[in-house]
C-alpha cells in the first residue's frame, strides 16, 4: 500500500512537536509518529521533538521506534532548558512561548507546528501546506471563542477588524472562515524571529518574559497579526483547513464521531487532533467507531500498532 505521493525538487520543511509527560500524551505521540508514513520524507528536512518537562528526554519514551524507519535520522530531541528554564511544570503560556523560540532551531526557510494530538490519517504532499508557487498556506476555520485572543492580538499591533474587513477579500464576520488558532500551522522562519525581536525591543524584556503579560493572545494569533501588520500576509495562501479536532464536548453535532468522520470523507480532511480529555469522556461506543476510522485509511501492518496503545484499551466499567 502506497502511503504517500513524492515529488521530485521539493524544497524541505521541519517539522515541530511540543509533548509532555502525560500517559495519553505519550500514546498520542506514538500515533502521530507512526501517522509520518503518511508525509513524503521528500518534504521532510527535520522532525523537532520538543520535551516541555523536567530535565532530558525520557528514556522510557522510545518515540523514534514508532516513526517510519527512513524518517528516524531525521528526528532529533530539543529540552526546554535549552531555551530557557521555566522553572515550572508545562502549561498551555510556556507551549505557547516554545513554539516561537524554536524558530531558533529550526534550519529550513518554514516549519510546520503540531500538537502531540495531532496525526496524519491519509497522504498528504507538499501542495497541502504550500502552492506550487511556494507559498505556504495559513489555514481557516471556526475558532469559536477563541476569536477574542486574534482582538486581544490585533490591538497589540493597533489594528481593528473594520480595517481588515477593507483589506482583506473576504468577510471577517463569516464565522466559518475566520484565522484559527490551531495545528497543524505554517511559520515562516525569518518572520517568527523578526516578530520576536520585534516585541523584546518594543517591551525591552526577552520574550519569554514579556509573553507572560499577554496571556490575552495567543502564539499563532500574535504572529497572523504580525502579518497582518507588516503586509506579509500577502505572502501567504488562505485556504479552508485540512484538519479538525475531537474535543471533550460530545454532546455537540460537530464533535460527534460521525461529524468528524464525514470530514473525511467529504471534506479534504487529511489530519485528525484528538485532545487527551476527549479519551478521558469518551464511551466505549466512541471508541470502537473511533478505531473503525482509522482502519479505512491506515494500513493493516499499522493498524496492528495502533491498537496496543493504551487509548484504544476497552474503557474500564
Amino acid at each position: 500500500m502506497t502511503t504517500f505521493s513524492s515529488q521530485p525538487h521539493e524544497i524541505k520543511t521541519d517539522f515541530v512537536t511540543i509533548c509532555f509527560r502525560n500517559e495519553i500524551e505519550i500514546d498520542l505521540m506514538k500515533l502521530q509518529a507512526m501517522s509520518f508514513c503518511f508525509v513524503p520524507p521528500s518534504m521532510i528536512n527535520q522532525i523537532f521533538l520538543f520535551w516541555n518537562d523536567d530535565g532530558e528526554f525520557p528514556g522510557d519514551v522510545p518515540f523514534i521506534n514508532y516513526y517510519p524507519y527512513e524518517l528516524r535520522s531525521k528526528v532529533k530531541y530539543v529540552t526546554r532548558d535549552t531555551l530557557f528554564y521555566s522553572g515550572k511544570k508545562t502549561n498551555w503560556i510556556n507551549q505557547q512561548i516554545y513554539k516561537l523560540l524554536l524558530a531558533k532551531y529550526v534550519q529550513s526557510s518554514h516549519y510546520i507546528v503540531l500538537d502531540a494530538k495531532n496525526h496524519f490519517m491519509k497522504p498528504v504532499t507538499r501542495q497541502n501546506f504550500f502552492t506550487d508557487g511556494g507559498k505556504p498556506k495559513l489555514f481557516m476555520g471556526n475558532p469559536g471563542k477563541m476569536i477574542r485572543y486574534f482582538d486581544y492580538c490585533l490591538k497589540y499591533f493597533n489594528m481593528d477588524k473594520g480595517y481588515l474587513t477593507k483589506k482583506m477579500f473576504f468577510s471577517m464576520d463569516d464565522p466559518d472562515f475566520q484565522f484559527c488558532t490551531t495545528t497543524p500551522f505554517v511559520f515562516k522562519t525569518q518572520v517568527v524571529r523578526e516578530m520576536v525581536a520585534f516585541m523584546e525591543s518594543k517591551e525591552n524584556m526577552e520574550f519569554h518574559e514579556l509573553f507572560q503579560y499577554h496571556t490575552g493572545g495567543t502564539e499563532f494569533y500574535f504572529y497572523i497579526s504580525y502579518l497582518l501588520w507588516k503586509n506579509y500576509i500577502m505572502d501567504y495562501h488562505i485556504q479552508k483547513k485540512i484538519h479538525i479536532t475531537m474535543w471533550s464536548d460530545f454532546e455537540k453535532e460537530w464533535n460527534h464521531i460521525d461529524y468528524i468522520g464525514k470530514s473525511f470523507t467529504e471534506d479534504e480532511c487529511k489530519i485528525l487532533g484528538i485532545h487527551r480529555k476527549a479519551f478521558v469522556d469518551m464511551d466505549e461506543k466512541t471508541l470502537r467507531k473511533l478505531l473503525k476510522m482509522y482502519e479505512k485509511y491506515y494500513p493493516k501492518h499499522l493498524m496492528k500498532k495502533v491498537k496496543r496503545l493504551r487509548i484504544f484499551e476497552k474503557k474500564k466499567r
